[in-house]
């Protein structure tokens, strides 16, 4: 079900999004009828100041700044990060794909909505920068599942394109 989301968010294929699933709608048109068949019931749409969203603002201000450690402060130790096609089980799979990714892409996550339920958290918005020293803009989308201690025990990522 969340792949569908993928097809609504962006009007360009996703990398691990199955070839049918690709819409021709505005970027972000569905995002909160999506979300709201995703959760169950509409979630709070929420402006990206609200500080319910901190820890995930500082995320992203921590991959652009490569702050490896603050980025896995995150993470539970259990945590689960299904990317595109890939998965990484545990916190130290979680690590190496920071630490390779980090060593080639450099640039700007730009956010352009967020809703919540629960725990449940969603981000869309864009990277603009450089993956092996050529330039480079990406789609993306995060889902976010906390634990009861507040960290990330699941994330899942969509990309427009492989980086």
């Amino acid at each position: 079900m969340r792949l569908g989301l993928v097809a609504i968010l962006f009007s360009v294929s996703l990398v691990g999004a199955p070839g049918d699933a690709r819409l021709t709608l505005p970027r972000g048109l569905n995002f909160v009828r999506y979300c709201s068949a995703m959760f169950g019931e509409a979630p709070y749409v929420v402006k990206l100041g609200d500080p319910r969203l901190t820890p995930f603002l500082g995320y992203y201000d921590n991959v652009d700044a490569g702050d490896l450690e603050a980025i896995m402060a995150l993470f539970s130790d259990d945590a689960i990060y299904a990317r595109n096609e890939n998965q990484f089980l545990g916190i130290g799979a979680v690590r190496g794909f920071f630490v390779e990714r980090l060593s080639r892409l450099k640039g700007k996550h730009t956010l352009l909505g967020a809703s919540i339920k629960g725990n449940q958290y969603f981000f869309y918005g864009t990277f603009k920068g450089t993956n092996f020293g050529e330039p480079t803009e990406v789609d993306f989308l995060d889902y976010w599942v906390l634990d009861r201690e507040g960290k990330v025990y699941y994330r899942q990522s969509w990309t427009s394109k492989a980086v």
